[in-house]
């Protein structure tokens, strides 16, 4: 799972954007909060202490859920901003090659007409 989350929002030299960095290093220090309350929760006694860790659990769980979506959500616009480059490429690449034809499709046309 980690390999699959490094390769997620990579820019085309291989390197995450400034804000897929940030929340990949929030995520990353979500998850030590999470196994830090796990291990105080598990070595608890008083139940005082049990009810703050398993408040601590659940906070920082619902933090992780929330940046892995909001990660995804960076990676899908990243995307599909890439993708929307990418068709505007090809895009500008067919209305240069239509031009093109077209000039040279007219040109015949003349021929054909003084030939006549």
């Amino acid at each position: 799972m980690e390999e699959r989350f490094a390769q997620r929002g990579r820019k085309q030299k291989g390197e995450f954007s400034p804000e897929l960095t940030r929340l990949r290093q929030q995520i990353e220090e979500t998850k030590v909060e999470i196994n830090a309350a796990r291990n105080h929760f598990e070595q608890a006694v008083d139940p005082t202490l049990i009810d703050c860790y398993i408040y601590e659990i659940n906070a920082a769980q619902l933090r992780y859920q929330f940046l892995l979506r909001r990660f995804k959500a960076q990676e899908e616009a990243a995307a599909a901003r890439s993708l929307t480059s990418q068709e505007v490429t090809e895009h500008a690449h067919l209305v240069r090659k239509s031009r093109f034809l077209s000039h040279v499709s007219a040109g015949n046309d003349r021929r054909t007409q003084r030939e006549s």
